[in-house]
Order: C-alpha cells, then sequence, then structure tokens
C-alpha cells in the first residue's frame, strides 16, 4: 500500500504533467477553472503540483473533468496512453 506522501507525489506529478501537455501555466490552469465556477488560488495549486499539500477530493474532481482523465489516472503510475 502506498503511503500518503507517495500518493501525494504521484498526483502532483500527473496534475503537472497533464497542465503542461495542454500549454497552461498555472495561472491558466487557475483562471480557467474559476470560469467553470470552481475557485483555487494558484499559490495554493502551486503546493498541490509540489506535493507539500493534499488535493483535495473536489479539486481532483475538478482536474480530471478539466482534463477529461479518470481519477483513477490521477491517483496511479499510469501513462494516460494506456
Amino acid at each position: 500500500m502506498a503511503s500518503c506522501k507517495n500518493i501525494n507525489l504521484i498526483i502532483a506529478r500527473n496534475l503537472k504533467r497533464l497542465r503542461l501537455k495542454n500549454h497552461l501555466t498555472q495561472n491558466q490552469f487557475c483562471e480557467k477553472l474559476r470560469k467553470s465556477g470552481f475557485q483555487i488560488a494558484r499559490n495554493t495549486y502551486t503546493k498541490y503540483e509540489s506535493g507539500t499539500r493534499t488535493v483535495p477530493y473536489d479539486v481532483l474532481l475538478a482536474s480530471a473533468r478539466f482534463y477529461n482523465v479518470s481519477l483513477e489516472y490521477l491517483l496511479t503510475n499510469e501513462s494516460e496512453d494506456s
């Protein structure tokens, strides 16, 4: 079973990978979520991407919906292409 720290790092890596793949800055991503009614500060999001803060479920869900990926993808080491 993976520790919480390991899961945070996996989620952080996947969030950053998806953001960069979509050619977005952290500010741009946060703004796109704001436009869809979800409020998140860039400095908070930075902590999610660095793995220093646990990502709440609602942020995970909003991110998965935005990027059109499963929650399973965000929580695992699996490649998004598989």
